[in-house]
């Protein structure tokens, strides 16, 4: 997680000191900016304010700064009034799926309010943190979690299921708020057998009353259907009629090489491009995987961070050690160690009955292959 943190007052640049300083260690980096033209790090900020040393004055609008900040898929917090950080993310808020979480201080430090991403981006989670660590009142405004009821958007994050027409979060929402049965059908296939199971026990754990589980394939329309199919090459007219949302496991790994210090644009063009030759969604991908040599390699992290989608590397002799009938190259070996760094790692990457079902290719010095995960595991 990237933080930038904004403010625009005296008492508000203090406390974005304060608050660099409890959130270290909690985030990868962060960085204070302030539009208080008095801003001066090596001048006192008042009584019992603690001043970031590292501060950049913002001369540029907000809402052209807001935008570069969410374009980088950073995590806002603006202290300051709400309306200022209202009116500085308008212009670039996109998808609640993808957008970033956007969070708002009084410049007191009395109440935190996530405004943007709650749920899937964390907004609401890092709220209550933040109050915890500074003595603030988080005021958390998602229905469902003042309501203290089932947030479909939070089960699938926490079990890595990819919701597929996000259109029906909103719907679920809809039905549990008003206090209606919501009924889910879920392909017990999915999970290996010698643990379904178990598995399958630790989904209804999560479910409270009025989420009922019906048989599948449903004889008709159900609430969520979580399953592994495809359901025709137009999902979204399919899932319509099938259920009101469609969740399906996390099931792809990217494996990735690349020369050192490629920059992440184009391992996203490389990636983008793979995954739709392959017909896959965003959404589906579980993991990026690589070779340990490249677990600092930049253009990889700032993909991963943007997408939201964990990276692992793995050393070459545990590569070399995959079963199988990979791409060999003898320059990769003798550069690394192991003759095909993407192919082997997707796969190693994923469960034991793992298909690749894409081959090595190359994009402008970025290799890109994926795999499949036969079976969820959450």
């Amino acid at each position: 997680m990237r933080l930038s943190i904004i403010s625009f007052t005296q008492n508000g640049y203090g406390l974005a000191g304060r608050l660099e300083e409890q959130l270290q260690g909690d985030c990868e980096e962060i960085c204070v900016f302030t539009k208080f033209s008095g801003a001066d790090p090596q001048e006192p900020a008042g009584e019992d304010v603690k001043k970031s040393k590292n501060v950049e004055v913002v001369t540029e609008p907000i809402a052209r700064w807001a935008e570069e900040q969410m374009q980088s898929k950073n995590v806002l917090i603006f202290i300051g009034a709400c309306g200022i950080a209202v009116r500085a993310i308008a212009s670039s808020v996109k998808d609640k799926l993808t957008d970033s979480p956007v969070l708002v201080l009084d410049e007191k430090g009395r109440f935190v309010i996530p405004l943007l991403s709650g749920h899937v981006g964390g907004a609401n989670a890092l709220a209550l943190r933040i109050a915890e660590r500074i003595g603030a009142i988080p005021v958390i405004t998602t229905a469902t979690d003042i309501n203290e009821k089932f947030a479909v958007d939070v089960f699938a994050q926490k079990n890595r299921f990819a919701i597929m027409n996000r259109d029906g979060i909103a719907k679920i929402s809809a039905k549990v708020l008003a206090g209606e049965t919501v009924t889910i059908s879920i392909d017990k296939k999915i999970f290996p057998e010698q643990i379904r199971n178990k598995k399958m026990e630790i989904l209804f754990r999560q479910f409270p009353t009025y989420v009922q589980s019906v048989k599948y394939p449903p004889d008709g329309p159900v609430d969520i259907l979580l399953s592994s199919e495809n359901f025709g090459e137009n999902p979204e007219s399919e899932i319509n009629t099938k259920a009101l949302l469609y969740l399906k496991p996390k099931a792809y790994v990217i494996g990735v090489g690349c020369r050192r210090n490629t920059p992440w644009e184009k391992i996203e063009a490389a990636i983008a491009a793979s995954l739709a030759d392959a017909g896959i969604a965003r959404q589906e991908v579980r993991q990026i995987a690589s070779i340990d040599v490249k677990k600092d390699e930049a253009g990889i992290l700032e993909w991963s961070r943007r997408n939201r989608v964990e990276y692992v590397t793995f050393p070459a002799e545990a590569l070399m050690a995959v079963p199988g009938v990979f791409t060999a190259s003898a320059f990769v070996k003798k550069q690394v160690g192991v003759d095909n760094v993407c192919e082997r790692a997707a796969v190693l990457a994923c469960d034991e009955n793992a298909r690749l079902i894409r081959r090595k290719q190359a994009y402008d010095g970025v290799t890109i292959a994926i795999a499949r995960r036969m079976q969820a595991d959450m």
